[in-house]
């Protein structure tokens, strides 16, 4: 499992993600009622700041393995 933190200042993951040594212990949970966006739309749009970039970078990687692409704005 890789993690990837925007980091920035007064951020309670990214004081952890700062602090963090390899051996540490992260819990992971979730997602709860988490929607699952289809990868199949004709057209997408997306939206967010820096601290969701790593999440957006991921997507826009699945997208491109894709065998017909969306138009991705």
């Amino acid at each position: 499992l890789a993690l990837d933190f925007y980091i920035h200042d007064g951020g309670v993951a990214s004081t952890w993600a700062m602090n963090a040594r390899e051996g540490d212990k992260l819990t992971i949970g979730g997602p709860r009622g988490s929607l699952v966006v289809p990868e199949d739309y004709a057209y997408q749009v997306y939206v967010c700041d820096e601290s969701g970039m790593p999440a957006l970078r991921r997507r826009l990687e699945a997208i491109g393995r894709l065998a017909v692409r969306p138009n991705v704005t």
